[in-house]
């Protein structure tokens, strides 16, 4: 089955679950990206290869601020944690196309990616370097910025939690990033029952 029809049925489905408990804030937030993208994923499916630019489809999880902050912030995780280092967390594509992302020796970043790259790396230190083959349970990851610099790193499996709208663009996100790894990426609509045992995991 291709990405494109894995999202929409998952999204599909999760959406019928997930609508009468999603918060005032967040129906606020969403309704807008329904009514352009989400309820005619089929039609127009092409949209989710800018999902960040201008942040209109990554709105509410996308703090990508512009770009002037980038070099000082850049600059002072080099000197904290060691540039070689911090490259190794930077996309190699800009997926989603945000128009506040830069090119640093072929790697793109943006202040967003930026902060999680500091969390990526002290969770590195002081919880990966002590566990062999976690799972990680991640509620509200977004468009999945953290969940791929961990995946990168690390032997483990990782579990987004998260309103449909963001796990489309999460899925996507990572599936872009992972593809050609052979990394397998399970979504809603390979979900057979209820309720998982940690042997499904």
């Amino acid at each position: 089955m291709s990405l494109k029809n894995k999202l929409a049925l998952s999204y599909a489905a999760a959406v019928q679950l997930t609508e009468k408990y999603e918060s005032k804030h967040w129906k606020i937030i969403n309704q807008p990206k329904r009514d352009y993208f989400f309820q005619s994923l089929d039609e127009d499916f092409s949209k989710i290869e800018n999902f960040r630019f201008n942040k209109f489809l990554s709105a509410g999880l996308d703090d990508a601020v512009d770009k002037k902050f980038i070099p000082d912030v850049f600059f002072k995780l080099g000197e904290m944690y060691g540039f070689e280092n911090i490259l190794q967390y930077m996309q190699s594509k800009n997926i989603g196309n945000s128009e506040h992302s830069v090119n640093i020796f072929d790697k793109y970043t943006d202040y967003n990616e930026l902060f999680h790259i500091d969390m990526a790396i002290k969770l590195d230190e002081h919880v990966f370097s002590k566990l062999s083959d976690p799972i990680v349970c991640e509620i509200g990851g977004g468009y999945g910025s953290l969940a791929r610099m961990i995946l990168s790193k690390n032997k483990c499996k990782y579990i987004l939690i998260d309103l449909p709208e963001a796990n489309i663009l999460s899925s996507y996100y990572l599936d872009q990033h992972f593809s050609s790894y052979g990394k397998k990426i399970f979504h809603f609509c390979d979900l057979t029952k209820d309720i998982l045992s940690s042997e499904d995991i």
